[in-house]
């Protein structure tokens, strides 16, 4: 599959309190636990990776999003969480189907997030990577983001300094 044009990617507010209807939020949960399913193994329902979400939200601080490819097919999913209003910092995380992976929908996500991001006053954005995983450092770093050490032997933290708005 040819590289997917950024302008192609949508994020949605999926949990906490998403401004959806019911219908509408019920088939991009049904979508996105089909996702996980199928790439992770999981074995959840749509009302399941509502539910974990919502869950998970609250107790990361956080904002779910789903990424939609050309406004209604579900791809992803991207979060901005440890939200911390008076420090100015957040951490972002996202999962993208495999079948659109390398695509770069991956970007498209992540410059949303980020614009997101400093519409709402972040100064600083981080996100964790595998020591070992180059290709994911290497995505911070075309952004211009250093790394420190995490609690994890296996992680580093990339962190982003992000303009204002």
């Amino acid at each position: 599959m040819p590289p997917i044009e950024p302008g192609r990617i949508s994020l949605v507010p999926f949990a906490p309190g998403s401004p959806l209807n019911t219908a509408e939020l019920s088939r991009l949960a049904d979508a996105l636990a089909d996702i996980l399913n199928t790439d992770m193994g999981g074995a959840s329902t749509g009302q399941q990776a509502l539910d974990y979400a919502i869950q998970w939200c609250h107790q990361h601080k956080a904002v779910n999003y789903v990424v939609l490819l050309d406004g209604d097919k579900v791809v992803g999913n991207i979060s901005l969480s440890h939200i911390d209003q008076d420090a100015r910092t957040a951490r972002c995380g996202w999962i993208v189907a495999k079948a659109y992976q390398e695509l770069g929908i991956e970007d498209a996500a992540v410059d949303a997030i980020i614009a997101i991001a400093i519409r709402q006053g972040i100064t600083v954005l981080g996100s964790k990577c595998r020591k070992d995983d180059q290709d994911g450092q290497e995505f911070w770093r075309r952004r211009g983001a250093g790394f420190v050490p995490t609690t994890r032997d296996s992680h580093i933290l990339a962190q982003l300094t992000l303009a204002a708005d």
